[in-house]
């Protein structure tokens, strides 16, 4: 895995997060799970937790076989580290956005 493919699942990984634990599409799915178990309700409404999981799956659908547990357990890590910045971006957008939406009346 290279850099660009490294941005690219972290890109995608931030983008699937915060759609499942924000986007109002996802509202009824989350509100689903909570009901039938606490602890994955929590996961799906936290961006944090839930990057952590799609960043593990992300890296075993891009790791090939043999590949050592360094190199597996670092590229979860970037990813997940990488997804987080973008969440914060897109959540921070958002805030600044509505802030500025509120102004405006």
């Amino acid at each position: 895995m290279n850099l660009t493919d490294l941005i690219i699942y972290a890109l995608a990984v931030g983008a699937a997060t915060t759609a499942v634990t924000k986007g109002s599409i996802f509202e009824d799915f989350r509100q689903c799970v909570a009901a039938f178990n606490k602890t994955a309700g929590t996961l799906v409404s936290c961006s944090f937790c839930l990057s952590a999981w799609v960043s593990l799956v992300a890296t075993l659908t891009a790791c090939e076989s043999g590949v050592s547990v360094l190199w597996f357990g670092k590229h979860v890590l970037a990813i997940w580290g990488l997804s987080n910045i973008i969440m914060a971006g897109i959540n921070y957008s958002f805030l600044t956005s509505d802030a500025l939406d509120g102004e405006d009346e």
